[in-house]
């Protein structure tokens, strides 16, 4: 056998680079990446070596604060077919907040004015109406 062939790609990039805990990252010679994209990530960058992340020293001792995120929670009602036993996707609820941060609760309590929603509902294939929501 041989010692960590069995590890994560991840988990060795992390333990290798010592990125233990929240930490900023300096990356350098980063390329944008000309091929389709592999993520939902608004930009993708590659690097050829993996030694070129580093964790920023300068940004831990200036206690950079961490970046505001976009949150999206989604809720999804599935019902059950009776003819070929698959579960459907009848409804579809996704609540998103915008410049969360993430070193302090949320100030409102989630009822500011920067939420949207987005809902869906969809008959089921079945023609079933026995469903029903939460």
């Amino acid at each position: 056998k041989i010692l960590g062939a069995s590890t994560p790609v991840l988990e060795l990039f992390v333990t290798k680079r010592k990125l233990m805990g929240p930490c900023w990252l300096r990356v350098h010679e980063p390329q944008l990446c000309s091929t389709s994209k592999v993520s939902h990530c608004t930009l993708e960058l590659r690097i050829d070596d993996p030694k070129l992340i580093v964790v920023d020293l300068a940004a831990r001792k200036e206690n950079r604060l961490p970046p505001p995120l976009t949150v999206t929670t989604l809720s999804v009602k599935t019902v059950i077919n009776p003819k070929n036993r698959q579960h459907e996707i009848v409804a579809a609820v996704a609540l998103t907040r915008n410049d969360v941060a993430l070193d302090t609760a949320t100030a409102d309590g989630g009822e500011a004015e920067d939420l949207s929603t987005f809902s869906l509902a969809a008959k089921s294939v079945s023609g079933s109406r026995r469903w029903t929501m939460a």
